[in-house]
């Protein structure tokens, strides 16, 4: 690991307010993290990466009904991570994501009033 590479774990009800803090440490520029699951407890290891790739201006809404997101095949799921994704809560994104992945990574920005994503990979 570098120096420059940030570690931390941290619960995933702490997400949102992670993330907001970590936003305001960088100004504003996208940040690329890897999400880990860490254990049964609901802690999560979140680790710098150097992704950066930007974030294009469309964006598929994801505050839908999280039960319309069930019972998505591999497939549609993949058709859904093809652009970035926006929603107001990152807590119910990563907990989405981690029910079905053991970890991924993504690129992350705040936009004013929402979050915006792109999982850029990720593994089962």
């Amino acid at each position: 690991m570098s120096i420059d590479e940030r570690v931390d774990k941290i619960h995933i009800s702490e997400i949102d307010q992670y993330l907001a803090a970590r936003m305001l440490d960088r100004n504003g520029v996208a940040l690329g993290i890897l999400v880990e699951k860490s254990g049964d407890e609901g802690y999560i290891t979140i680790t710098d990466t150097k992704e950066s790739r930007a974030l294009e201006e469309d964006a598929i809404d994801f505050e839908l009904s999280p039960s319309e997101y069930l019972n998505l095949e591999d497939l549609e799921l993949t058709e859904l991570l093809a652009s970035p994704l926006i929603t107001s809560s990152a807590l119910e994104f990563f907990d989405f994501f981690l029910l079905r992945f053991m970890k991924f990574e993504c690129v992350l920005k705040f936009t004013g009033n929402a979050w915006k994503l792109k999982v850029v990979k990720f593994t089962k």
